[in-house]
């Protein structure tokens, strides 16, 4: 939609799913968390929304969702195509790494939903890597968190 102040808005009702409580309650607290650029608590929450047991597989896989916030821990960011396309990509490396992971790595099955949450972030990068503008994705996420 396009408002008369010249703001553009993105209405996507196609993916919905619902998620447990207390992977809501992660999800928030990671989000407040990158919204002050606090480390140790984005990690904490991170840790526990993905219910992680330590390992390599807990190393990298915080690595990646850091990536993922990004455009709030570094705001105003501008997401390109090149950044939407890595995490993609690192995403697709990890799932190849621990394919059949045991628990020697740390591998642990990945919670339910959160294949479906990065399938819907990976499509709304991919949107905003071709608008190529950037944006205080801090600022406009606190109008609604």
């Amino acid at each position: 939609m396009f408002l008369p102040n010249g703001k553009v808005v993105f209405l996507d009702f196609g993916c919905v799913q619902p998620l447990s409580k207390s992977h809501q309650a992660s999800a928030v607290n990671m989000h407040l968390a990158a919204h002050r650029g606090d480390m140790d608590s984005f990690l904490a929450h991170t840790k526990t929304m993905i219910e992680s047991r330590g390992g390599n597989y807990e190393r990298l896989t915080c690595d990646y969702i850091v990536n993922c916030f990004r455009p709030l821990f570094e705001s105003p960011f501008r997401i390109t195509r090149d950044y939407a396309s890595g995490l993609v990509h690192d995403f697709k490396n990890i799932s190849g790494e621990f394919l059949g992971g045991t628990d020697d790595d740390g591998y642990v099955p990945m919670p339910a939903g959160l294949l479906f949450m990065n399938r819907l972030q990976f499509g709304f990068y991919s949107v905003l890597a071709r608008l190529d503008v950037e944006v205080d994705y801090r600022a406009a996420e606190a109008t609604f968190l």
